[in-house]
């Protein structure tokens, strides 16, 4: 992934999308997902263990990957500490974070 074209290609890709931020064109899904999300959406029921399930998975899918960086070079410090309340508390206050 370090070639120039792909580079270049990925840069170019964001100019474009950045370009959707700064109102130039919409970018949208069509109009049949738009319906068909919107109907399902609808018939769910506010507070069903079902809905905060899968609410969960999803979020725990996008979450992953901005944390686990963060978490294992905390983890590696709690380790090199070598106290396990000084750990507990440290793991306590990140997930409060």
């Amino acid at each position: 992934l370090q070639n120039a074209w792909v580079i270049g290609a990925m840069a170019l890709l964001f100019v474009l999308l950045a370009l959707s931020m700064f109102g130039l064109y919409e970018l949208q899904l069509p109009a049949a997902l738009q319906t068909r999300l919107a109907g399902v959406s609808n018939k769910q029921q506010a507070g069903s263990l079902l809905g905060a399930g899968v609410m969960g998975v999803l979020s725990a899918l996008i979450v992953t990957s901005c944390v686990t960086p963060v978490l294992a070079a905390g983890v590696i410090y709690i380790g090199q500490q070598g106290s396990a309340l000084f750990g507990a508390l440290a793991l306590f206050v990140f997930g409060l974070g």
